[in-house]
């Protein structure tokens, strides 16, 4: 029993051990794929906002280009309408992409890198000194610019207004416009580095990913395997025991902690026990009707003490009462006819007697038995 429990404790371990691999590979995997897929949404938040830092690096160049063809046309009376669209254009363009940087850097964790929050800073307070200038000049018509004079077209109050706008912006946020633009071309090169970090990052999860992935088939596989295995072991162990239950002439047969016969019995245990289905059956029920009730008693608690976790075997053995056990009437004998059976060993032959014994028990027909072989005589030479 020992033995068994140590073989089942041994393959409870084994499915343990299977389970438990299975659970810490799948787990790390898991892990790999959020933390995969969180870099990636990292990368693609850090390259939008290097692909707007470098759109808005190009904003203030075109930004003074604007107010240059809009000071000379002033100058010259000429219709500057085009330009005052496309900087009203490069002016929303800007504070919407500003906007849309600022939330792609959040969501890449990157509003608390110092070097990225430093030229951030630097370059939206280059972008605020800008914008009442561009504000005052938003919704300027060029109709309103001008005045007819006998000496031609003349600018108008408007125009006057606009033009000192423009030409104090190009005096004054020249420098500007070019600081912003070298604060945006750091933060594109920040951005980039930032790109290629979280690049590398992403591939070594994703290689660490595919190595868990490959491990954890090649694990299923080998319990796929073993599995297999077992259950062809299985299989030829129990047609194994079949042909041993079907074969054997005692009555084998299984007990649980409730004393109660399994399914697994010998086919002469049906036949001895008078049972067409003995499992489920009581030990006592099973040998009331076989032994006294003293052996009985003894019987269920000797039984009882094997299903201790700790037992002496030695000393069990000895107390054991079913030990050269005299059963009551085991066998049912039929009356019937056989013939007698000549069987030759080299020189020598033998004569087999059958005895009747209907209704008999086992003492007596064994002793109707021997009355007929003496009765018999001396065999024929």
């Amino acid at each position: 029993m020992k033995q068994s429990e140590r073989t089942a404790r041994a393959a409870r371990s084994g499915q343990w051990l299977q389970l438990s691999a299975t659970i810490v590979f799948a787990l790390t995997l898991t892990v790999l794929s959020f933390l995969g897929v969180r870099r990636a949404g990292q990368l693609q938040a850090i390259s939008s906002a290097l692909q707007l830092a470098s759109q808005l690096s190009q904003q203030p160049q075109l930004i003074r280009a604007e107010l240059t063809l809009i000071q000379r046309g002033l100058e010259t009376t000429t219709y500057v309408g085009d330009s005052l669209r496309a900087l009203d254009t490069l002016r929303t363009g800007a504070a919407t992409a500003f906007l849309s940087m600022q939330a792609d850097l959040q969501a890449a964790g990157l509003r608390q890198d110092p070097a990225v929050t430093g030229t951030l800073a630097a370059t939206l307070s280059r972008w605020r000194g800008l914008q009442p200038g561009l504000e005052a000049l938003q919704g300027t018509r060029s109709s309103e610019l001008y005045i007819d004079a006998p000496a031609g077209s003349q600018l108008s109050a408007g125009g006057r207004r606009t033009k000192a706008t423009v030409d104090d912006m190009l005096a004054t946020q020249a420098q500007n416009l070019q600081l912003m633009s070298g604060a945006l071309t750091r933060l594109g090169a920040t951005l980039r580095t930032a790109v290629d970090a979280a690049g590398r990052s992403l591939r070594t999860l994703l290689l660490g990913g595919a190595a868990v992935a490959t491990l954890l088939l090649g694990l299923m596989l080998y319990y796929a395997w073993r599995s297999r295995q077992a259950a062809r072991a299985a299989a030829t162990a129990q047609r194994q025991v079949s042909n041993i239950l079907s074969t054997v002439r005692e009555g084998l047969f299984l007990l649980d902690r409730d004393l109660r016969l399994g399914a697994t019995c010998s086919d002469s245990l049906r036949e001895l026990l008078r049972l067409s289905s003995p499992a489920g059956h009581g030990i006592e029920e099973v040998l009331k009707p076989l032994v006294d009730a003293k052996t009985l008693a003894a019987a269920q608690k000797f039984l009882g003490l094997l299903w201790r976790d700790k037992f002496h075997e030695e000393l069990i053995e000895s107390v054991n009462p079913l030990v050269n056990l005299t059963l009551r009437d085991v066998a049912y004998v039929k009356n019937g006819v056989r013939y007698g059976e000549y069987d030759r060993n080299m020189s020598q032959r033998y004569l087999t007697l059958t005895a009747n014994g209907e209704g008999e028990d086992m003492g007596r027909a064994a002793r109707q038995v021997s009355q007929a072989i003496v009765a018999a005589g001396e065999p024929p030479k």
